[in-house]
């Protein structure tokens, strides 16, 4: 008897885990909602637990899980959980919210173009990221490291920049676009560039200066 009372208290035991899990999750959705697209994951930490593991114990007869407040700013909420029988109880608390943001897995050199390789993700609290640092990949593969990066170091922006594609005094291809007509001519730069930036130029055949725009390696397109 007291053998198969064990087995039966086990069995509930882990069943009101599995159901805890569940409310967990639709409490972690109804947050998610809330936060910056970028959180990937919550982790929860209830004022009472045992009221927690009482909403939990509802099972599969909860009818309903509604935020009633929430303030990003201290990390908290309070959620009502309503049973199928309408009893209700709330539940507050507070979130730890984690991004998955670039480190470096290998040493950087100061002025190294920075590729997928030299780049993984951690898994990081979103509340140590309100330091400048770079929060996607695509933010700094193919920058160019402005300082020495060791390895397993998370990047902020004020350790990247674009690269340099065109440098004073290059001879560079000029682009003349003009509706759908674009003339190709040579000219010197007058300023030194990267991706995007607009620069002047010095048309070697006229000798005429124009400002264009870099759209790659020693490359200016002039617009209208």
């Amino acid at each position: 008897m007291a053998h198969r009372f064990l087995i039966s208290f086990v069995i509930f035991f882990f069943a009101i885990i599995a159901h805890a899990s569940d409310l967990e999750g639709m409490i972690k959705d109804l947050l998610l909602e809330k936060l910056p697209p970028q959180v990937t994951d919550l982790e929860l930490k209830f004022d009472s637990k045992t009221k927690f593991l009482e909403a939990a114990a509802y099972r599969d007869q909860i009818k309903n899980v509604q935020l009633l407040y929430f303030a990003p700013n201290y990390s908290t909420f309070r959620v009502s959980v309503t049973s199928n029988n309408d009893n209700t109880l709330e539940l507050a608390g507070r979130y730890s919210a984690f991004i998955q943001v670039p480190i470096t897995v290998r040493g950087i050199v100061q002025g190294g173009t920075i590729t997928d390789s030299d780049i993984s993700t951690t898994r990081t609290p979103l509340s140590k990221m309100r330091g400048g640092y770079i929060e996607s990949v695509e933010q700094v593969v193919g920058m160019q490291a402005r300082r020495n990066l060791g390895t397993g170091v998370l990047i902020r922006n004020s350790d990247v920049v674009k690269p340099t594609l065109i440098r004073q005094n290059d001879t560079v291809s000029i682009i003349y676009s003009q509706s759908n007509i674009k003339l190709r001519t040579s000219g010197i730069a007058l300023q030194s560039g990267a991706v995007g930036d607009n620069i002047k130029v010095k048309n070697e055949s006229t000798g005429i200066v124009v400002h264009g725009s870099v759209v790659g390696k020693n490359l200016v397109e002039v617009g209208d």
